[in-house]
């Protein structure tokens, strides 16, 4: 297929290079940040497409894969077309293309993605939601061509899947963050929970979070968790969160 790609952040290189690995080609490049459009554009072959007025109309996908809060902006530059025009965001409703886009979808890569972190798509999940069967169909081999999974979801239950990310990544890392920057202030190296990191991931996969649930809290050692809670007496949030935390594992039923 040719695809015009709006967005040459994070989620457009990676994107971009998986579909043309896949045979698809990257027509045109459009991006916030000149220098980077320009350069994604070199490494696809493609063109960089400074006004995005003159986005090529022949092309089978218009692809934005720019942030949540740009996608309104964005459609409201872009001329109405009769094309599929797709956003790559979790927590942005198929509605947003309202009537000025009538073959509109959402392909959305279930993923964090940072800079000069390359990934495997072959093993993200791609969620997909369109307006037609016919549009879905094509969303779904746009996907099949990148990943072995895809799912084809509701802006609801999309909304959730997006929720349910934040938690299980970007909360997750910030326990990570507020872990290592514990040891560090007590000159211990962040390394040493490596493997207790990986062995609780690989676990929770396996057997189910509810399952790999160990520690203090799970057991109800309480003399564990004040002498705990002792030694967070000059951190209040963390402190505080220590013992949410605790609460929150000690109330799951099992």
């Amino acid at each position: 297929m040719n695809i015009v790609l709006i967005g040459a952040g994070n989620v457009g290189q990676q994107l971009a290079l998986a579909l043309k690995k896949a045979g698809h080609r990257i027509v045109q490049v459009h991006g916030k940040g000149m220098h980077r459009a320009r350069s994604l554009a070199r490494k696809l072959g493609s063109n960089h497409l400074k006004d995005i007025r003159e986005l090529d109309t022949s092309a089978d996908i218009i692809l934005l894969a720019v942030p949540d809060d740009a996608i309104p902006a964005i459609l409201k530059s872009i001329p109405a077309t009769k094309q599929l025009i797709v956003h790559t965001a979790g927590n942005v409703p198929l509605s947003v293309f309202g009537r000025k886009f009538p073959n509109a979808g959402v392909f959305y890569p279930l993923q964090s993605f940072s800079a000069d972190r390359p990934l495997r798509m072959r093993h993200i999940p791609i969620l997909i939601e369109a307006r037609t069967p016919q549009l879905r169909r094509k969303l779904n081999l746009l996907g099949k061509s990148i990943s072995e999974e895809v799912v084809a979801v509701s802006s609801e239950q999309r909304q959730w899947l997006h929720l349910a990310a934040v938690i299980s990544n970007n909360f997750t890392n910030h326990l990570l963050y507020l872990s290592s920057s514990l040891l560090q202030r007590h000159r211990l190296p962040f390394r040493l929970l490596y493997p207790l990191i990986r062995e609780t991931t690989e676990k929770a996969i396996a057997l189910h979070p509810l399952a790999a649930q160990t520690g203090p809290a799970r057991r109800g050692d309480r003399k564990t968790m004040q002498k705990h809670l002792s030694l967070l007496a000059s951190d209040p949030r963390l402190r505080s969160l220590y013992r949410l935390m605790s609460n929150g594992i000690a109330a799951v039923k099992r």
